[in-house]
């Protein structure tokens, strides 16, 4: 029997993994897919590459004010693409390594809780102790509500080896933040619209206010206190209707929504009696223990703050309370 299985190798389940093995446990790491999860594979690393490309595009395109004549004869995305994979890439293997070095067994493979003690990965059943539920979240299905073709999400922008010629972001966390001033910088045109006052509400007010106008001189069209009413095709775009505080419609090829839940479904939590949220989040306590003893929950799958640092925190307590401790997060 194991002390801790942990579902999902993202940031959380990763360190919730390695302090459980520090504490004396005999641990197991089931992922269905490779390590580093969001984070490392479809978010934060991948989106810095594309930064990257895009800030050196712009200093390139810019460089002439400097005294500096440096020619430019495009970006290549493929090999923005590639270079994100390989970043990608490495960290994994180094991840994949320390797991190693704290002798958890990484188990591959779709896991599912068939009670609180027991894991079903691929017909076998492994017995646990405790269990930390760390899948992390996935991209809002929001292509049905715009229609064929108009969706685009944020795992499949990193992907893109051409870029549409214009772009509706829908949303104003950082998330999209990031795209758009990526996407604008690298030469398509992006409209963001929010229906919250102003931009990245969850920071200071001169924070947001600074970055909107960072991106309004970057050329970002950026609408406060709107909202979306409907998409339809229109030729080879996309006309988006606008409601709130603007009442116009815009043409777009794509529309990307940062939009995220939590990746809960499937896993045999309701079967396992552990309460789940509207949005199918992990109910825990400050403890991040779940309604069912032993069966903890960290990260995006308890639908608080979607960062990765907050998950490798949480998985530390969970961790520690899952080993016997008395640790609270705050």
């Amino acid at each position: 029997m194991y002390d801790v299985v942990v579902i999902g190798g993202g940031p959380g389940g990763y360190a919730a993994a390695i302090r459980a093995s520090q504490l004396g446990g005999n641990v197991a790491l089931v992922e269905a897919g490779q390590v580093g999860g969001t984070c490392v594979n479809r978010g934060c690393i991948p989106s810095k590459v594309w930064l990257r490309a895009a800030h050196l595009y712009r200093q390139v395109r810019t460089a002439s004010r400097f005294g500096i004549q440096a020619s430019l004869e495009g970006v290549d995305l493929a090999a923005v693409v590639a270079r994100k994979e390989g970043v990608a890439g490495e960290i994994r293997m180094g991840m994949e390594a320390l797991l190693k070095n704290n002798r958890i067994e990484h188990i591959r493979g779709r896991a599912s809780l068939k009670s609180s003690q027991q894991v079903e990965v691929e017909g076998k059943v492994l017995e646990a102790k405790a269990v930390i539920v760390a899948t992390g979240s996935v991209p809002e299905d929001f292509g049905a509500e715009l229609g064929d073709g108009a969706a685009l999400s944020t795992d499949e922008a990193l992907d893109l080896t051409q870029l549409p010629p214009s772009l509706l972001v829908v949303g104003a966390g950082p998330i999209e933040v990031e795209f758009a001033a990526c996407f604008q910088t690298l030469g398509c045109r992006v409209t963001l619209v929010t229906e919250g006052r102003r931009i990245l509400p969850d920071e200071d007010g001169e924070t947001g206010q600074r970055l909107a106008q960072a991106l309004r001189e970057q050329g970002v069209e950026i609408l406060t206190g709107t909202g979306i009413s409907s998409v339809e095709p229109a030729g080879s775009e996309f006309e988006a209707s606008l409601s709130g505080a603007e009442t116009r419609t815009v043409k777009v090829a794509r529309v990307l929504s940062g939009s995220r839940r939590p990746c809960t479904r499937d896993l045999g939590l309701e079967q396992a009696g552990v309460g789940l949220g509207e949005k199918g989040e992990v109910l825990v306590n400050d403890r991040l223990e779940s309604s069912v003893k032993g069966i903890y929950a960290i990260g995006d799958a308890t639908g608080g703050w979607m960062l990765s640092h907050a998950a490798s925190a949480m998985g530390i307590t969970a961790a520690e309370n899952a080993m016997g401790g008395d640790s609270v997060f705050r």
